[in-house]
């Protein structure tokens, strides 16, 4: 009975011992499975990131192992001339303490370094357009191997084709400054001098000077911002809501009114917005308006000789103005409008840069509204889509230029700064302190203006007049 309870045993246990081993063989192949799908879907995730940025590359870099325990080595050795420590005089403190302390940050320093001196040189061979820092991360050392083994990301400027412009459609616009233009702005200086005189009886009309006191309630109540007295506005300004004004024409001094109006759904005080109120209105003076007849003593007031200078000098700078408003609409719709046939990614740095200007620029545009600083800015990524669009437009004027070979020649940056100085008194000085000082923004004002060129002698491009009102955005466009 002994062998057969040897042989059940045995049986037993050689049943058990392939159970065991078909059960490690299939634990091993699911770990296996694991780490196969773990690697596909790595992948897959590396794939899907290349393709959201088709920019991104990567390099293997590997940095000697000898070399990085002598940098080490080397690295302790310098600390140790400067390591203190309890009971050891400064620089007498034992290697192995050493090493123990600073170790790790000895070799995260001597790995910095030849990893930034072999990712370079890996970049440099494969003569790679690269845009901002790359990224490192550990990989697994060869088997036998004490080298350190890196996988190395960065991004590259991609390699343009230009793409047909010729299907684009744009409107160049034109602008021709007049007599009309010109005539206004007199208007405009000779209403800035305006003098005014009072006039017993007087009615009050468009363009005179009103002094008031006044009162407005809301259901019987004042209001914060509802009262004043000795209140001066010139009727027709539009300083005073449309109703105020008009209970306020025709009153003579000594006159008193109450009147009824409704604050705008978006009045500026959103307490008030949408609020009827009541308003006592009582008339303190009025006075007409006198403006000064344009003559040469009128010129000679504004340090002009005379009249005919005066809209000789106006018209120049006019035209300078519109030149420049007419750049910036023209260059603004083109370059809006063709980037959309240009189908290349911006490299993220480029991006991020772009995205810190605007900001910077939003930032100081309120700082102008406002006076007041924002300390902690504007998120970021409020300026993430704009970025990523004026990023490839850069790239679109940039490919256009190089590819062209357009160039900013010494007569094309002198005559930009020409113009710039031409409002000066002595503009030659000017001009020359220009080309100095700004030669690379009149060159790459000068380089963005041929681009602007080149796209409109491309694409379908017509052209659309504006007068000087439209163009500065007074009239109905």
């Amino acid at each position: 009975m002994f062998p057969a309870i040897r042989r059940g045993f045995g049986r037993f246990e050689k049943e058990k011992t392939m159970t065991e081993n078909q059960e490690a063989v299939k634990a091993e192949e699911t770990v296996q499975e694991e780490k196969a799908v773990a690697a596909t879907q790595e992948a897959a995730a590396e794939k899907k990131e290349e393709a959201v940025n088709p920019n991104l590359r990567t390099l293997e870099v590997t940095i000697d192992g000898k070399e990085f325990q002598d940098g080490v080595t080397k690295e302790l050795r310098r600390l140790s001339k400067k390591a203190k420590m309890p009971g050891f005089r400064p620089g007498h403190v034992p290697f192995a303490m050493v090493e123990a302390m600073y170790g790790q940050q000895a070799s995260a320093e001597v790995i910095n370094t030849l990893l930034e001196r072999e990712a370079n040189k890996a970049m440099r061979d494969g003569q790679y357009r690269v845009v901002g820092q790359f990224d490192a991360k550990p990989l697994a050392p060869a088997e036998g191997s004490k080298d350190l083994r890196f996988e190395v990301s960065f991004e590259v400027y991609p390699d343009i084709v230009l793409p047909d412009f010729s299907s684009v459609e744009l409107k160049r616009y034109l602008c021709t400054v007049d007599d009309e233009a010109v005539n206004k702005t007199i208007d405009t200086i000779v209403k800035q001098r305006v003098t005014f005189t009072k006039e017993e009886g007087r009615q009050a009309a468009a363009e005179d000077r009103l002094t008031v006191n006044f009162t407005g309630t809301i259901n019987g109540e004042e209001f914060q911002g509802g009262k004043a007295e000795g209140f001066s506005f010139v009727l027709g300004q539009g300083r005073m809501l449309p109703e105020f004004e008009d209970a306020a024409t025709g009153m003579a001094a000594g006159q008193k009114k109450t009147f009824s109006l409704t604050f705008p759904e978006n009045y500026g005080n959103k307490e008030l917005a949408g609020k009827e109120a009541q308003f006592e209105l009582e008339c303190v003076s009025v006075e007409a308006p006198h403006y000064p007849e344009v003559n040469d003593e009128f010129a000679k007031s504004l340090a002009v000789e005379s009249v005919e200078v005066l809209k000789t000098e106006i018209r120049s700078n006019i035209e300078r103005e519109v030149q420049e408003r007419l750049y910036d609409r023209n260059r603004t719709e083109a370059f809006n409008a063709a980037v959309e046939a240009f189908n290349y990614q911006a490299p993220a740095a480029i991006v991020h840069s772009e995205q810190e200007r605007l900001r910077e620029n939003f930032q100081q545009m309120l700082y102008g509204m406002t006076g007041q600083k924002n300390k902690e800015g504007a998120p970021l990524d409020l300026f993430l889509e704009p970025a990523k669009k004026q990023a490839r437009i850069g790239m679109m004027i940039t490919a256009i230029i190089d590819q062209n070979k357009l160039e900013a020649t010494d007569d094309d940056i002198k005559a930009r700064a020409s113009l710039l100085a031409a409002a000066y008194e002595q503009p030659e000085e000017v001009v020359e302190d220009l080309v100095k000082t700004q030669r690379n923004n009149l060159a790459s004002r000068v380089l963005e203006e041929k681009a602007l060129e080149f796209l409109f002698s491309k694409a379908k491009t017509t052209e659309e007049t504006l007068t000087f009102e439209q163009l500065s955005g007074m009239g109905r466009q």
